[in-house]
């Protein structure tokens, strides 16, 4: 999302297929959250993510630098850079026990035909010197379409880190409102992706998050008129992430274009919007704390 025209393209786009599609869910709620500006260095946050008591947040694009926020304030407290590598549109974030990865895998124009993530060394990211950073590439398999077998170059925003694997969800809003999900090794090389499911969200797909001890799944993402959402999927059986109904969360924080999700218990999530301008209208970037166990 670097070109602003192309946000509300987008949007316009979604107002064509608002009646369309219905997805399902366990149940829905709504929750209020906690709202803090936060530094106008993260103007485009687009990913978040949670380690050993940080939160780190990236840009969309043209900055290599993952910012640490306080997770009380959302004051920038650290600042650690990626040095030797570029952000041509940084969209994702997640992690293991020894690596990040960086997901540059953003897409809005369908131009991009071979995407990568970057899995960064935690240790080396951390003690400053020159990080440690392999590339893992990949591009989309043909895509089934009312019969048809067509290539699609997806826009993608989320994803996360399971077993040996990378776990992406697609972001769509052309012909349906609706997250596809594929799968990658999480070594460096390259590879097709492997269609695994679908699901019709009435929503865009933003950001990702998963729990391995709660064995849960966090989407969050927004509609048309900026609602924002989380979508809870929880005891998931393996990487079946779609197999159970889920919880939609409506989060009274409108107007906000929230691109990450991240939480260390799985209770309290932490999301992060960027600045967003349209005529007279403005929302400045910021952090929000959101606890689904509140009302």
């Amino acid at each position: 999302m670097k070109i602003l025209v192309m946000k509300y393209f987008q949007l316009f786009c979604l107002c064509f297929f608002f009646l369309s599609g219905l997805a399902q869910q366990q149940s829905f709620k709504k929750i209020s959250g906690e709202t803090f500006p936060i530094d106008k260095k993260l103007y485009e946050g687009s990913g978040l993510a949670q380690w050993n008591g940080r939160l780190l947040a990236h840009n969309d694009s043209g900055d290599n630098n993952l910012y640490e926020l306080d997770t009380v304030s959302g004051l920038l407290t650290n600042n650690f850079q990626v040095r030797n590598t570029q952000n041509t549109d940084w969209e994702d974030i997640a992690q293991d026990s020894l690596y990040f990865y960086i997901g540059d895998i953003g897409n809005n124009s369908g131009s991009r035909s071979i995407l990568r993530i970057l899995r960064v060394d935690k240790k080396s990211l951390f003690e400053k010197v020159l990080p440690i950073v392999d590339t893992i590439s990949f591009a989309w398999p043909q895509t089934e379409e009312s019969g048809i077998a067509r290539q699609i170059n997806f826009d993608c925003e989320a994803f996360i880190t399971f077993g040996d694997s990378l776990y992406l969800f697609t972001k769509e809003y052309k012909t349906k409102r609706c997250t596809r999900l594929f799968s990658i090794p999480n070594k460096p090389g390259s590879y097709t992706a492997r269609y695994r499911n679908i699901l019709n969200t009435r929503m865009l797909i933003t950001g990702a998050t998963y729990h391995v001890n709660r064995k849960q799944l966090v989407l969050c993402g927004y509609n048309l008129w900026l609602q924002p959402f989380l979508l809870l999927f929880s005891n998931v059986a393996g990487s079946d992430f779609f197999s159970m109904p889920y919880t939609k969360y409506k989060l009274r924080l409108p107007f906000r274009q929230i691109e990450g999700v991240a939480t260390f218990d799985g209770i309290r999530h932490y999301l992060i919007s960027e600045e967003f301008k349209f005529l007279f209208f403005h929302r400045r970037p910021a952090l929000h704390i959101v606890d689904i166990n509140k009302n």
